[in-house]
């Protein structure tokens, strides 16, 4: 649901704004100036830009009823995908449930395009899916646009791994079952150095977050010194913060490196939304970390806190949690009070961008960058791919796209000087 706002200015004149309502927590938001494109001059121009959302929602609405009508005319190939999803569920319990979506892409075309409703016949076609994606189909938000490279790539694994299933299960025969090739990483657009968020910078931002958004100042800290995903982060409770140094050939290896620890992390899940949200008895929603099957000790990672701010940045928030545990507000077990309660990705996006619109840096960077900022960091000050990898959570392949200081070296070289001189 879209509404218009109204905001008025000092001088007398006026903004307008869209919000919208979330469907599950019936909040209200305003849409970011960014995803609508343009300011409104007038509330008549943002009055006709919500008819024309309306209309495009009406315009898909009908679109995902033919989808329907569809499957429900190929019932068996409904009833396939249904039971692959279940399958799917023990190999990616964290993003299965993607696969729902990105498979009606696969359905549109096979299905509703081609009207194939034997998946045996699919294979000869995989080229023609491919264009279809990259030059025809559309984007779930906005029907002007054109699928990005990333998503195309996620269907193709979605359409892979449905093959796969097929396969596997002797619904298809094992020469039908061929894949198709993804888009290489070069074209999806991947973080490179660019991305890397320097010490300066970081003061720079948190100190403008500090102004009006204190917890999203927190939460940049923690992300920052910490190359933690946005949901882990969200979610971290009071009973995944310890004080002191965590035991073992880790700690000793990091405080080659760094003169202290503060404290560590054993995080063991993340957040299940892009908000805390809890069931009836106020446990919070959690699944497992990326690329584990479920949430236990064995699958946690343990990160050191070496930065003495971002240590007192947690603290301060696991004293404040505390004081709700000893009231017993969400029940009796520290795993249920989250350090960052009362933020959300919407609100600490928008007061991230707002931080960099209004320093008027060149380039802004997302809560992701700091991803990539301590990973680079780690490896360039530890000199160890394993602490990285260990720390931040990834197997090498990925990593080593998180890791840019060769590419800052090259970078700085280029910047340099050079003076060429023979050394005496």
């Amino acid at each position: 649901m879209l509404k218009v706002t109204v905001n008025r200015n000092k001088d007398g004149s006026e903004r307008y704004y869209i919000l919208r309502q979330d469907h599950s927590s019936k909040v209200w938001a305003r849409v970011p100036v960014a995803e609508i494109g343009f300011k409104f001059t007038s509330k008549a121009e943002a009055e006709e830009w919500i008819r024309k959302q309306k209309d495009f929602q009406n315009t898909r609405r009908a679109r995902m009823e033919r989808k329907q009508e569809w499957l429900n005319r190929n019932y068996e190939v409904t009833k396939l995908a249904e039971a692959f999803y279940d399958w799917h569920k023990t190999e990616a319990p964290n993003s299965f449930q993607q696969d729902r979506l990105y498979m009606t892409y696969v359905t549109e075309y096979f299905i509703g395009s081609k009207g194939l409703s034997n998946p045996n016949t699919w294979v000869n076609y995989r080229g023609q899916f491919k264009i279809w994606l990259l030059k025809d189909a559309r984007g779930t938000r906005d029907n002007s646009q054109n699928l990005s490279y990333s998503t195309i790539n996620h269907i193709l694994k979605a359409y892979n791994n449905f093959m796969r299933y097929l396969r596997e299960v002797n619904e298809i025969d094992e020469d039908q079952a061929l894949s198709v090739v993804t888009y290489p990483q070069h074209l999806v657009g991947k973080r490179g150095w660019e991305d890397v968020i320097t010490y300066e910078e970081f003061e720079r931002v948190r100190a403008e977050l500090q102004k009006d958004s204190p917890l999203v100042a927190d939460f940049f800290t923690t992300a920052f010194h910490t190359g933690m995903r946005f949901s882990e982060i969200l979610g971290l409770p009071m009973g995944y913060l310890y004080s002191g140094v965590p035991e073992g050939p880790v700690a000793e290896e990091i405080l080659k490196s760094y003169p202290k620890i503060y404290g560590y992390i054993v995080l063991e899940s993340q957040i299940r939304d892009d908000y805390i949200s809890r069931n009836e008895r106020n446990k919070i929603y959690r699944k497992p970390l990326k690329t584990k099957k479920k949430i236990s000790a064995e699958n946690a990672r343990t990160i050191p806190i070496t930065d003495k701010e971002a240590w007192n940045v947690l603290a301060a928030l696991y004293l404040s949690q505390k004081v709700e545990f000893d009231k017993q507000t969400f029940g009796s077990h520290k795993d249920d009070y989250a350090l960052f309660e009362g933020l959300n990705m919407a609100k600490a996006n928008r007061a991230l961008a707002a931080a960099y619109s209004t320093l008027m840096i060149a380039r802004p960077k997302s809560f992701h960058c700091c991803r990539h900022s301590k990973a680079t960091y780690l490896v360039g000050e530890t000199r160890s791919y394993f602490l990285g990898r260990a720390i931040i959570g990834h197997k090498s392949d990925v990593f080593d796209d998180y890791v840019h200081i060769y590419a800052m070296i090259a970078l700085k070289a280029k910047q340099s000087d050079n003076v060429i001189k023979i050394v005496i």
